[in-house]
């Protein structure tokens, strides 16, 4: 299952075959003929499509990694090979509840679309925590185990929820219960066992493309997930919560363009605005249960800014705005060390995206960006402009690491010794904060040096004598912005307790050049 370009979500029901001259348009599909019928759904990661598959009203369904997003393609090769009992059906963008004219055997109504939602953004950070921990596994083999515990688990906990109600109640449930943020903290109990080794130096790799490829992990994009992993890479993939966003958002749009045909525009923006809301509060709810490891969900409107010098967000469904701001996001924010862009074929928007990010690398020359036609049967060509851009981005991963081993003056052995004296560090559910660097192991030196004081060397207050004098009069100031940071020092030796404004680890004076000012 997965979003169209024209803000739907398909879905392909059959039943059994019939002969050509028996039939000339395809059975209803029926509540009380549900037996009889089977829902193929596809085009997401399977941990997405495995937490769908129980909110389905249905026994048998199984999801597929051949459905793209061309609706039209599927009606024709349905109708090309006789298969005249397959049907299409179209989730329309802003309706949870909705009746089909063909039928009720699908019901499409409240329940089912919130659990289809609820089942996208938990399977997103489970995604990002499987991206985060596999590359560093000392284990081999021991995240897809855990990963597919902790999926077979949350599977229990989407087909037993409670019912309440069709339309309100069951609204009004999802949004404020803590079933699913419960289920999602034993998930984090289950990931604490993974043992990871950070100092593996890895090439961040951000994945952008067609809504069709991006996700899914399978022959439909030539498994290039894996191949990135083996070749050295740690992968930063966009959440399906992110094309949700745009859905929502292009609809708010064509509402304040005057576009949209609605009869109550301004009741439908503020429901849709409420949405968008509730939509980014359960993502973060969701990420905290998991220790916040998970990546942020990206800001709409930032991403929208940030790709409107180089193309206009309404042309080409979205789709060519939406990958160059989740490029310039992830180079800006030092997300990832080069991106990498999916695409089938010469689509409109994937034209005009290639267009626009020659605009890009020319005002970001610094920007890795690898643009992959995904074709069948030919990975060597299609892994080939990959492979070149992802050697740059590797050697500037291991550049990154020896820049922040020699600034902190740490060695490999000190840090295993230190490893080995506090054990927490090795698991794969400790969180290791950002520190100005895309690598996850330059991240964690600094991490280890500044905030958990590993450092070699005399402290920086002795080489700061104004510093001393302030921290002895037990204030310290510090601009950070516009704003000004005052706190009182708990105790002078090691200056561990106050909180650093920026990086939110303990205080280390030198760190983002702070400053003094006599009490």
């Amino acid at each position: 299952m997965h979003t169209a370009q024209q803000d739907t979500i398909d879905l392909a029901t059959s039943a059994n075959l019939v002969n050509d001259s028996e039939v000339s348009r395809p059975q209803s599909y029926k509540r009380e003929r549900r037996d009889e019928f089977a829902i193929l759904f596809g085009g997401l990661a399977w941990e997405h499509e495995r937490l769908i598959e129980c909110v389905l009203p249905i026994a048998d369904a199984c999801s597929t990694r051949s459905l793209g997003n061309a609706l039209e393609s599927h009606a024709i090769s349905f109708d090309g090979t006789s298969l005249w009992d397959f049907r299409l059906s179209l989730f329309a963008r802003g309706e949870l509840s909705q009746d089909s004219s063909e039928g009720d055997g699908l019901g499409i109504n409240m329940p089912l679309s919130l659990g289809i939602i609820w089942g996208i953004l938990c399977a997103d950070v489970l995604v990002d925590l499987e991206h985060m921990t596999r590359p560093y596994e000392v284990n081999p083999g021991q995240t897809d185990r855990v990963l597919n515990d902790c999926v077979e688990y949350l599977h229990e906990v989407f087909r037993n929820r409670p019912h309440r109600g069709m339309n309100l109640g069951t609204l009004a449930w999802h949004v404020s219960s803590n079933y699913f943020t419960r289920a999602l903290r034993e998930v984090r109990r289950k990931w604490d066992a993974i043992e990871v080794d950070r100092l593996r130096v890895k090439a961040r790799v951000n994945i952008t493309g067609e809504h069709s490829l991006q996700p899914t992990e399978a022959e439909g994009n030539c498994n290039i997930k894996r191949w990135l992993e083996q070749e050295g890479g740690e992968l930063v993939s966009t959440p399906a919560a992110v094309w949700l966003q745009h859905l929502l958002h292009s609809r708010i749009r064509r509402i304040e363009s005057g576009t949209a045909v609605s009869n109550h525009a301004r009741l439908e923006e503020l429901a849709l605005r409420a949405a968008d809301r509730i939509h980014r509060g359960t993502y973060a709810s969701f990420r905290h249960a998991l220790g916040d490891l998970p990546n942020e969900l990206p800001d709409y409107e930032d991403l929208r800014n940030l790709a409107a010098p180089f193309d206009y967000f309404r042309s080409g469904g979205g789709e060519g705005h939406m990958r160059i701001g989740m490029a310039l996001h992830a180079f800006h924010h030092k997300e990832a060390h080069m991106t990498c862009e999916l695409s089938s074929d010469s689509r409109a928007p994937k034209t005009t995206s290639a267009c626009s990010m020659a605009g890009v690398l020319e005002k970001y020359p610094d920007l890795l960006y690898a643009p992959i036609q995904v074709k069948g049967g030919s990975e060597a060509q299609s892994f080939s402009p990959c492979h070149m851009v992802l050697t740059e981005a590797k050697k500037r991963a291991n550049a990154e690491f020896e820049a922040s081993m020699k600034k902190t003056g740490l060695t490999v052995e000190s840090i295993r010794e230190f490893e080995e004296r506090h054990p927490e560090l090795q698991r794969a559910t400790y969180k290791v904060p950002r520190r100005g660097c895309a690598g996850e192991a330059a991240n964690y030196v600094l991490h280890l040096a500044f905030d958990r004081g590993l450092a070699d060397g005399p402290s920086p207050i002795v080489r700061r004598p104004n510093l001393v004098r302030a921290a002895a009069d037990g204030i310290l100031c510090t601009p950070t912005g516009a704003t000004r940071f005052r706190r009182k020092l708990s105790r002078l030796e090691g200056m561990p307790g106050p909180t650093c404004p920026q990086s939110g680890g303990t205080t280390q004076l030198a760190t983002h050049s702070w400053h003094s000012q006599p009490k």
